[in-house]
């Protein structure tokens, strides 16, 4: 009989776990997407606003940016929890089998929200300076492509280079990200702990599980790169999560006791 590899192992126990939940993990994955439509269509609405005071073109593409940056910001802070609910609805089904979608609203509660929010934001700020740098590469590539390349900004050679590096620059950042793997399903485990506390604890689990993190990761390669022609991300992203939220939880037990 062959063995399968713990990776292979996870996907298994996570098409398991979502055999009798697929409609409400879908329903879930919906849910959280609703905050990025609303989002998007509040940034639309702005700028058919900004457009009908028929400014200079400079300006009206300044205050489009502006405010577009500022809403997306603002907004994605503010309904940020969705995030939190929908790794414990997943989270609590890797235990139970049984998805409870009241858990999307979990961290929306009075007591919770603000507690939330100063969580999400503090994992904001770790990975600013880090997404910076890493995409820095980019940045430098299109900069200097624009000034400086003439016609090969038109080539598809460009778009090539152009792509390889955004895939490097993410490669890169996932590696860095993975000491804060277990911050939020650690977050759904005690949600007395203060922030500190979280990332310590998940620095400490990931010191002896990043390669099984990265792994589990990187397993779902081929998943996510169906997404484009034959399998509908409404399929991969629950089906993702909820191998990452059991992997999660044998990471975390195997950290405290192995």
């Amino acid at each position: 009989m062959k063995t399968l590899s713990p990776q292979a192992t996870v996907r298994a126990q996570a098409r398991d776990a979502l055999k009798n939940n697929y409609a409400q993990a879908v329903i879930a994955f919906a849910a959280a997407l609703l905050p990025i439509f609303l989002l998007d269509g509040a940034t639309t609405a702005a700028v058919c606003i900004i457009s009908e005071f028929r400014l200079r073109s400079d300006v009206a593409a300044i205050l489009i940016i502006s405010i577009g940056t500022a809403l997306s910001l603002t907004g994605g802070i503010l309904a940020s929890p969705f995030i939190n609910g929908f790794v414990r609805v997943f989270y609590r089904n890797s235990f139970t089998r049984d998805m409870e979608l009241n858990d999307l609203f979990y961290y929306f509660e009075k007591g919770r929200y603000s507690r939330t929010l100063t969580l999400n934001v503090s994992f904001l700020l770790r990975m600013l300076i880090p997404a910076a740098l890493a995409y820095l590469p980019v940045f430098i590539y299109a900069y200097v492509c624009l000034y400086a390349g003439g016609m090969f900004i038109t080539t598809v050679l460009y778009m090539d280079f152009y792509v390889i590096l955004i895939i490097l620059s993410t490669i890169i950042l996932t590696l860095y990200a993975l000491r804060y793997f277990t911050v939020l399903t650690l977050y759904v485990e005690n949600g007395d702990l203060s922030n500190r506390e979280l990332f310590r604890a998940s620095k400490y689990i990931m010191r002896s599980q990043s390669l099984s993190a990265a792994k589990l990761i990187f397993s779902y390669t081929p998943w996510m790169l169906l997404c484009f022609t034959v399998l509908p991300i409404l399929y991969v992203v629950p089906y993702m999560t909820q191998g990452l939220c059991i992997g999660a939880k044998w990471m975390t037990r195997a950290a405290y006791e192995g």
